[in-house]
């Protein structure tokens, strides 16, 4: 009967080593992920028109978005990554670089998929351009930075509002600040 417990002890301490183990690869690892990206710029064609748009044309393009999102969340690793480090990390960001005052559309996206993150770009915006860039420094040498963080009061899991239900382009107030910025 005593070989039972010591048997426990001895899975308990080998899968505790396990753990601890697959802590360290997976911090050093966090490292090499993030500096393992290539960062793309994404531009889409001026609409020929600025007419005011319908909120049912407004819900049909932000859906198109929705569709990038949902295929970006189904691009997945192989089964020892996923389980280490989790799923792949996509960065989008909406900036105004110091030079010049159009805003830009990045997306930060892992090495091995860049292919796929085209062609889901391709699939949803058949006229987007997609080009790989050098990093970008949105720090202007004779500026100012300012910072500021915005946190719900109610918990996480209440959107603050879907698109469904907002009247107009939600983007545009947005855009609109940065590019009011100078």
């Amino acid at each position: 009967m005593p070989f039972l417990p010591v048997f426990f002890i001895v899975i308990g301490v080998l899968f505790a080593i396990f753990l601890w183990m697959l802590k360290k690869i997976t911090r050093r690892d966090e490292i090499w992920r993030s500096l393992n990206m290539r960062l793309f710029l994404v531009r889409l064609p001026k609409e020929a028109s600025r007419e005011e748009m319908t909120r049912e044309k407004i819900h049909e393009r932000i859906s198109v978005m929705e569709n990038v999102y949902a295929s970006l969340a189904l691009v997945h690793d192989t089964w020892w990554n996923t389980f280490s480090y989790g799923k792949p990390v996509f960065a989008l960001e909406i900036t105004t670089p110091h030079i010049g005052e159009e805003i830009s559309f990045y997306t930060a996206v892992p090495k091995r998929f860049q292919d796929s993150f085209e062609k889901i770009i391709h699939a949803n915006y058949p006229h987007a351009s997609v080009s790989h860039v050098k990093d970008y420094n949105i720090f202007n040498p004779a500026g100012k930075s300012v910072v500021s963080e915005i946190t719900q009061r109610r918990p996480f899991a209440f959107p603050v509002k879907v698109y469904r239900d907002i009247p107009g382009d939600p983007l545009r107030a947005i855009t609109n600040g940065f590019s009011k910025l100078q």
